[in-house]
């Protein structure tokens, strides 16, 4: 599996333990930092994630059959861009819900 495939991977993971810990902590009374997020937005929010991934392969084919580098290293740095993102993100939502569960 390549680099990309397996960032792609993760960043859909990341967004499903987004989603998965915003709802945990709004059953807890726990508050979104994100003022445009709303529980009605989260199948958008998914499926918005994997369109991302859709296109993002294309494009990364695109810039690799037509030996574009800059375009190859573009994407690659935007994908590790949100994989660190989201990363950051569920370490907030586990650091916030840890804080709440008093551990």
């Amino acid at each position: 599996m390549s680099k990309q495939a397996t960032l792609l991977i993760t960043l859909i993971t990341l967004n499903v333990a987004d989603v998965a810990t915003t709802l945990h902590g709004f059953s807890i009374d726990a508050a979104e930092l994100n003022p445009l997020f709303s529980v009605n937005l989260i199948p958008l929010k998914l499926l918005l994630t994997v369109v991302y991934a859709g296109i993002f392969v294309a494009a990364y084919k695109f810039c690799a059959a037509k030996n574009v580098p800059k375009g190859l290293l573009a994407l690659n740095v935007n994908l590790l861009v949100l994989v660190g993102i989201y990363t950051a993100v569920i370490v907030n939502n586990l650091t916030i819900l840890t804080i709440i569960w008093g551990i």
